[in-house]
């Protein structure tokens, strides 16, 4: 970061590729496009970094998604609590990644802070499919509908289900979250 003109420089290229590449798919009448954030968090940059290289590309992106009539997802599933602020700045419509087992993640404040977004997670792979244990995933699924209720919450996890996991927490997964809805 001793250089920042040439972070501008290398920044301004991607963000161009990323924008072409974008026009082209938004074109294809999609319904949503997914910005990956998993280095633009707190993990990497401080916030006043975020806004000055990463904020103005993502209200780029977002605009031409909103334009196209086409959702935006922006997925950061660690270093965001810092973020907040500039979350909530920024028009997207669905944050993915809110894993409660990461990074000190605080469900409900990231629900109340970012109004009128939808929030893709709640649940973690490892801590709570992985547990083994089906009442530690009925509870996580619980306590996410308690800390952000049932508008703009889509349970689930931010990683992929693995094969050695148990079939029965998913099922528990599904029940509680039918129960709940």
């Amino acid at each position: 970061m001793d250089r920042p003109e040439y972070v501008k420089e290398m920044l301004a290229a991607i963000n161009g590729a990323k924008k072409q590449r974008m026009e082209i798919l938004l074109d294809l009448g999609l319904d949503a496009v997914l910005r990956r954030g998993w280095y633009e968090s707190t993990d990497f940059w401080n916030p006043e970094m975020y806004r000055e290289f990463a904020m103005p590309a993502i209200q780029e992106e977002i605009q031409l998604a909103h334009q196209a009539d086409t959702g935006y997802i922006y997925l950061m599933m660690t270093g965001l609590m810092p973020l907040l602020p500039e979350l909530a700045e920024l028009p997207f419509d669905c944050l993915h990644g809110a894993e409660p087992a990461l990074d000190g993640q605080d469900l409900g404040e990231i629900h109340r802070r970012l109004p009128g977004k939808s929030i893709f997670g709640g649940i973690s792979g490892p801590e709570h499919f992985g547990a083994k244990k089906p009442d530690v995933v009925a509870r996580a699924v619980e306590e996410s509908f308690r800390l952000m209720g049932k508008t703009g919450l889509i349970l689930g996890m931010g990683d992929a289900f693995r094969p050695y996991w148990s079939w029965e927490n998913f099922a528990v997964f599904e029940e509680t979250w039918k129960r709940l809805r």
